[in-house]
């Protein structure tokens, strides 16, 4: 998401230093960096306006390269939505902050008052960040701000996300799931519920919420574990508070005896599972 977010910066005029780690054995430090921007002048749909803004992304990576952060106004962190690991990786980055710098960390719904408790100062120009995939055609951007953000700073990124970047910006609570996400997930559990009692199959639930009704062709079970592969889990962690509860235990255990008493799985766990979600999943 890191590399996407990347693009489309480069898509604004605005000159960006992409980092990402360094990779075990022989070879260029920065390959990985080299690899993601590779994959974006390669990517469907199309992650630039035109391929020579590709120029605007320097790279880098985590362990040469945090010192160039000072010459930065804005860094966002998109590592992977693990807490231990973001939190790691921003107590790395603070000391290289310039004075003026935001820092945001772009995540998909965990709590971002959790990770600020991380930082050893810059709290009050922290805050979430989330941006939806693909950045260039999703509009959408969560803003989530702490109770230690400077709300000036905040307003000052939101003005800059819709004029520089074309956000439509969204103010969300430190909540699971934020906004989007969380009304995502119920409309995914009242999916399956609803396949439960019409006796429908993944694939039919799939065909009636996706291209038909206007909606990505994921429709509802490619969705989940291609973009909520991160976000999913926290939908059992919702309080059973205004009938929440409910709706979120209904048809999970139901589903698995559904599935189990499949013959076969169905298409999208096959194309998944040789990415390891299955067990990304059980583990979460």
């Amino acid at each position: 998401m890191g590399s996407r977010i990347a693009a489309h910066l480069a898509n604004a005029g605005i000159p960006t230093l992409l980092l990402d780690m360094v990779p075990a054995g022989e070879g260029s430090r920065n390959r990985l960096a080299v690899a993601a921007l590779d994959a974006l002048t390669k990517a469907k749909p199309a992650a630039f306006y035109e391929p020579t803004l590709a120029a605007l992304i320097a790279l880098g990576n985590f362990e040469d390269d945090l010192p160039k952060l000072a010459q930065c106004d804005w860094v966002v962190e998109a590592v992977a939505e693990n807490l231990a690991v973001k939190t790691a990786l921003l107590a790395r980055v603070v000391p290289h902050l310039a004075p003026h710098a935001v820092l945001t960390t772009n995540t998909s719904g965990l709590p971002v008052a959790r990770i600020a408790a991380g930082l050893a100062a810059r709290r009050e120009r922290f805050f979430g960040t989330h941006f939806f995939n693909p950045p260039r055609y999703m509009r959408l951007l969560e803003v989530i701000p702490t109770a230690e953000s400077d709300a000036a700073v905040v307003a000052a990124f939101a003005a800059f996300a819709d004029r520089a970047l074309g956000k439509q910006v969204v103010f969300a609570n430190d909540t699971p799931n934020f906004i989007a996400n969380r009304i995502g997930i119920a409309v995914m559990f009242t999916a399956a519920a609803l396949m439960l009692e019409q006796g429908l199959t993944i694939e039919e639930v799939d065909a009636l919420t996706g291209q038909a009704i206007g909606w990505p062709r994921t429709g509802t079970f490619r969705l989940a574990p291609g973009g909520n592969r991160h976000s999913g889990p926290c939908g059992r962690e919702l309080p059973p508070r205004r009938n929440a509860g409910r709706l979120f235990r209904h048809p999970g255990r139901d589903c698995e005896a559904w599935l189990a008493r499949r013959q076969g799985r169905p298409g999208f766990l096959q194309e998944d599972s040789g990415s390891g979600w299955e067990g990304r999943a059980a583990g979460a």
